[in-house]
């Protein structure tokens, strides 16, 4: 079983290490909103595509694939290295970019980071423990 992996053109790829918990939560959404009104009846708008969040748990990642490599105080990545922290602050703020999540089973998924950021909590032997949310369109 491969490991799970961010990839996008341009960009060396991320590969976790470790995957994620199993089982990855996955949530599907229909992109509409509804309501009722004030006689009863149910109001429905379409606000776009339908889509999944899917949430990847983490269990001891590597302090490397987390931050490693990273420069807080000049915000950049080291050169030649990649991070979580790296990619989520490079797709994040400019663009919500799309990328390619790999799945362990195979599958690649065209996904956007749901949350503006991320929580991970420092645990045994320097390794991190935490969730990412992405966003798939359906469709």
């Amino acid at each position: 079983m491969p490991d799970a992996s961010f990839t996008m053109s341009g960009a060396a790829p991320l590969v976790f290490g470790v995957n994620p918990r199993y089982p990855q939560k996955l949530g599907v959404f229909t992109g509409s909103v509804s309501g009722f009104t004030d006689g009863g009846e149910v109001y429905v708008h379409e606000k776009g595509v339908p889509y999944a969040i899917i949430e990847l748990k983490f269990d001891g990642l590597p302090a490397a694939v987390f931050d490693g490599g990273f420069d807080y105080a000049s915000n950049a990545q080291a050169a030649g290295t990649q991070s979580l922290v790296g990619w989520f602050l490079a797709l994040w703020a400019p663009s919500r970019a799309v990328f390619i999540y790999n799945d362990p089973y195979g599958g690649a998924h065209e996904v956007t980071f749901v949350d503006e950021r991320l929580e991970f909590s420092l645990g045994d032997f320097g390794l991190y423990d935490g969730i990412i949310r992405l966003r798939k369109k359906i469709g």
